[in-house]
């Protein structure tokens, strides 16, 4: 998978190196993809942004991606991820898998604990308003203790966002608050 080679700057969130997609620091984020990351004040009065970039992503799948990384009260942190997939019926495809590898890493890294019961329950679940398709996964990350959530969504036709979650996020943990920010993340642009 050519995505997985991009994993390859870690981003602090509560506690854990969370690999995320590599980034250039002249790499501004990309107007249309840009558009899917939510506002920092949606989040509540405490939050700020920490960074906002460009990423770097195979072309021949996605036309370009951005991500945000935002940080709040009592250490919660929330990364959110956007693919715009290039107008392909193979790239659309192949664009849930190569994002998926992203999923995975940020779910290694973040949703530490696994009660099989409790991914069966996940997986059966309908996505989040908006979604086409979903993943998701939760767990207790390793440093703070804190409930940590990653859910990825496909939104038709050609977009897919993914949103990592740790502490207390308006009021939601786990997995209920990385579909909020997807939420949020569906509602910016609609």
């Amino acid at each position: 998978m050519r995505l997985i080679s991009y994993v390859v700057i870690c981003l602090f969130v509560a506690g854990n190196a969370v690999p995320a997609i590599a980034q250039d620091e002249d790499l501004a984020a990309s107007p249309a993809s840009s558009s899917y990351l939510p506002e920092v004040s949606g989040f509540g009065d405490d939050w700020f942004e920490v960074n906002r970039f460009g990423l770097e992503v195979p072309t021949d799948i996605f036309q370009e991606g951005s991500s945000a990384v935002y940080a709040g009260p009592n250490g919660a942190r929330i990364t959110v991820l956007v693919f715009l997939v290039t107008d392909d019926r193979v790239a659309i495809r192949q664009s849930w898998e190569e994002a998926s590898d992203t999923f995975d890493s940020y779910r290694y890294n973040v949703a530490t604990n696994y009660d099989y019961s409790q991914l069966e329950r996940l997986e059966a679940m309908p996505p989040p308003a908006g979604c086409v398709e979903s993943k998701r996964a939760e767990g207790t990350d390793n440093y703070f203790g804190f409930l940590a959530g990653v859910t990825m969504c496909a939104i038709d036709p050609d977009l897919i966002v993914i949103a990592a979650t740790s502490g207390d996020v308006s009021g939601d943990a786990g997995y209920r608050a990385s579909d909020s920010v997807i939420e949020m993340a569906i509602a910016t642009v609609e």
